[in-house]
């Protein structure tokens, strides 16, 4: 039976990284156990745990090597002890990201690699030594690979698969501003449209007022009118209105009720349904005799 100095040991030793942070939804399944339970900030992480946050819930993982992730919502993440390590360096982190993202940071201050499993292979990432700290994103890609993206410094990066291994230094794409987009130059509003003008019958025209009279009205057809709209009053200040009638052709059958003095003049409408001013008025009577 081991002495409990070196269970506890192994206990501490088994330790890869911490909960510095975390929302409501974040929850751990031990290595071992069927279950998942809720992780609270503090809590330990231990090799072979699972690591996933639900919807809207985030965490951030402090690795005891050196660095960290944050989980983004709906992330599983499986954590791992690694004897891996840089010349003369520490024990690194092994992770496998099986749904969601994180976002991570590696001090270059720290030689322990973050060594990421996937389904071709192992891929080792590293700060570079004495430079910045390097971020970066992990996003898992098809087939069960992973993208890595670095959004700040520089990382070296080596894979190995069965193709062999690749070593390969990644540096964070250069941020260039967007060109300001030139403002438009506010519309001009189009000017309203004309007026049509009166054709027939001509000004001041009379007429006998006997049974069944119609009288025709007409007028100019004009560019860019989709329509007009006659008023005919029995006064030239138009408060007592006849008619109002919306129309597309240019002339109309004017039937008087009975005697007396008629007024109508025309309005044109536009494309967009505007209408312009009215033109000239026209007086029509019509004699009782």
């Amino acid at each position: 039976m081991a002495p409990p100095a070196v269970k506890v040991e192994k206990a501490l030793a088994a330790i890869v990284a911490t909960c510095a942070r975390c929302e409501t939804g974040v929850e751990v399944r031990r290595k071992g156990t069927p279950y998942w339970e809720p992780v609270t900030v503090g809590g330990l992480f231990r090799d072979g745990d699972w690591i996933r946050t639900g919807t809207k819930a985030a965490a951030r993982i402090r690795f005891v090597s050196g660095g960290h992730l944050d989980l983004d919502e709906k992330t599983t993440l499986l954590v791992e002890a690694s004897a891996i390590k840089q010349t003369g360096g520490a024990e690194g982190v092994r992770v496998a990201v099986q749904s969601g993202g994180a976002r991570g940071v590696l001090d270059g201050t720290s030689d322990a690699p973050l060594v990421i499993r996937t389904k071709e292979g192992e891929v080792r990432i590293a700060a570079t030594r004495g430079k910045p700290s390097a971020e970066f994103r992990l996003k898992p890609g098809t087939n069960g690979s992973v993208e890595v993206a670095v959004s700040k410094g520089e990382l070296l990066v080596r894979s190995e698969s069965a193709a062999g291994d690749v070593e390969r230094t990644i540096e964070a794409a250069p941020v260039t501003e967007p060109k300001p987009r030139p403002r438009p130059r506010p519309r001009k509003p189009a000017p309203p449209i004309g007026f049509p003008q009166s054709q027939a019958p001509k000004i001041d025209a009379r007429f006998s007022c006997t049974p069944g009279l119609r009288i025709e009205l007409s007028w100019s057809p004009l560019t860019g009118a989709s329509g007009y709209r006659l008023i005919v009053a029995r006064d030239m200040s138009f408060r007592s209105i006849v008619s109002s009638t919306d129309l597309k052709q240019t002339r109309f059958t004017l039937t008087p009720s009975d005697a007396g003095t008629y007024v109508w003049r025309v309005a044109a409408r536009d494309t967009r349904g505007r209408y312009g001013e009215f033109g000239f008025a026209r007086r029509i009577f019509c004699d009782p005799s």
